[in-house]
């Protein structure tokens, strides 16, 4: 029973541990790119003679937004879910471990 104790609270640990990574890296690049985009709008040149401002449509058409980050960014999500899953699991285990060893204690006590 301990030793059940012991994987689940490991299995929380792991989760959680990988969850805040996850997280982290997920900022990193969401700022990464907000600072990119923020500097391409600011540095924009505009392809419109008149003198409107350029939209925002047009600057994310100038600025080079690759594919490849926002695939990143959506595999960085789907593993964020996954280790939510990974958390709810263990934690569920560590209550029916918990609930297990109680009724045995009260069956004995």
């Amino acid at each position: 029973m301990i030793k059940a104790l012991n994987t689940a609270q490991n299995g929380l640990l792991q989760a959680e541990r990988r969850a805040t990574e996850i997280a982290r890296d997920i900022l990193n690049s969401t700022s990464a790119a907000s600072s990119s985009f923020s500097d391409a709008v600011e540095s924009s040149p505009s392809e419109n003679t008149s003198t409107e401002a350029p939209t925002t449509a047009q600057t994310v058409n100038n600025t080079n937004l690759s594919g490849a980050s926002v695939g990143s960014l959506i595999q960085q999500f789907a593993d964020l879910r996954a280790e939510e899953q990974s958390f709810a699991a263990n934690a569920k285990a560590f209550q029916a471990i918990d609930e297990t060893l109680g009724s045995l204690l009260d069956d004995e006590g």
